[in-house]
């Protein structure tokens, strides 16, 4: 009887601890230093390529920022215009239309030169 039991005293913590075994962390191999680097190479810049091209993206940003300072100088000479074409207390349609596409863009500059 004594071996029955010890039998069975074994047989229950072999099933206890059978879900620890299932909670070890597997190990994966470790793939070569050579193929990680092929994998991942760190390409090398020239200080000069970042500054060139710091510096178109800073000629595009004035173009664009010039560009936009024309039309809104055109915007409010033809809504100045329009004022004065019509009679006092008379704003037409276009001349609304016009405030609203000063003001849209005088946002959008805004932005621009803050840098958002």
């Amino acid at each position: 009887m004594f071996g029955l039991r010890t039998f069975a005293t074994l047989l229950i913590g072999l099933l206890i601890s059978l879900p620890a075994w299932g909670q070890r962390h597997p190990t994966f191999p470790v793939p070569p230093e050579s193929a990680q680097k092929a994998r991942f190479p760190h390409p090398q810049k020239s200080a000069n390529a970042d500054v060139q091209k710091q510096t178109h993206v800073a000629e595009a940003h004035k173009m664009l920022v010039q560009s936009d300072l024309e039309k809104l100088g055109q915007l409010v000479n033809d809504l100045k215009e329009d004022l004065q074409r019509n009679p006092a207390g008379v704003v037409s349609v276009g001349a609304l239309k016009k405030t609203e596409d000063i003001e849209k863009l005088a946002k959008r500059l805004h932005k621009e030169l803050q840098g958002e």
